[in-house]
């Protein structure tokens, strides 16, 4: 995407003036306080994302590696926009070579919850990597406005969208892991899983029947792999529970 910036309030729109005619600029705020599903206001630095969505098809959310789930969507914006619980008025200019192919379907604004526990078990955030947020827990609408209008030669080509009291809601989608490998070796065991979330905390489960109540081990993941004393089960689950 070229000669795309962002500016926010501090630059207020006299910031258009250094736009070029055709692109488009688009405007969002919260009044706030958004919050987090567990009802805990945004942490400064939270990010918020602008996607849009195709006409005809429904946003279909986000993944916990903070891609979207669906081809219909796309991501044109995810930054660390929040700031005393809210998101401050911010501007997005969208070159209009881009802006003119997404011109039939809608933009919205999303609140993310990029929360992670760190290994001393403070929370922080995730950040950022490729443009996109490295985790995503969940998100929550916070205001849309339709993309036609991001496509007129207007300095300010769409209004600017105000909400408050954004609360999370809808969780990311989490797919469930799978163990690829099991070795023994000795009194250890290895059990090599894939398609682990950074969003979630994972424990292998034994059993000595399938169908049979599990017991938890106490063993934590290394590169993909738990390593742990063989134990009497001889059946193992990866389970995994959300973080935030």
């Amino acid at each position: 995407m070229k000669k795309v910036f962002l500016m926010v309030a501090a630059m207020g729109l006299a910031a258009a003036s250094f736009a070029d005619m055709n692109d488009a600029l688009l405007s969002f705020a919260t009044h706030g306080p958004d919050k987090y599903a567990d009802g805990t206001t945004v942490i400064d630095g939270e990010c918020y994302a602008l996607v849009w969505t195709a006409a005809g098809a429904e946003f279909g959310g986000f993944k916990a590696d903070g891609t979207l789930a669906s081809a219909t969507d796309r991501l044109v914006l995810a930054a660390p926009l929040a700031k005393g619980g809210k998101c401050p008025q911010t501007l997005f200019q969208i070159n209009a070579a881009v802006a003119d192919e997404l011109k039939d379907g809608t933009y919205a604004v999303y609140l993310l919850d990029t929360r992670v526990k760190a290994e001393d078990g403070t929370t922080q955030l995730a950040g950022f990597k490729d443009g996109k947020a490295k985790v995503v827990n969940a998100q929550a609408a916070v205001g849309d406005s339709t993309a036609a209008a991001a496509t007129t030669q207007t300095k300010v080509a769409l209004a600017a969208t105000a909400v408050g009291g954004a609360a999370i809601t809808a969780e990311t989608i989490i797919d469930a892991p799978q163990i690829t490998g099991i070795k023994v070796e000795g009194a250890t065991v290895k059990v090599t899983v894939a398609g682990m979330s950074p969003a979630a905390t994972y424990k292998v489960v034994t059993c000595t029947k399938p169908g049979d109540v599990g017991k938890a081990l106490d063993a934590k993941a290394k590169d993909g792999t738990f390593e742990f004393k063989k134990p009497e089960g001889t059946f193992f689950k990866v389970i995994g529970t959300r973080n935030f």
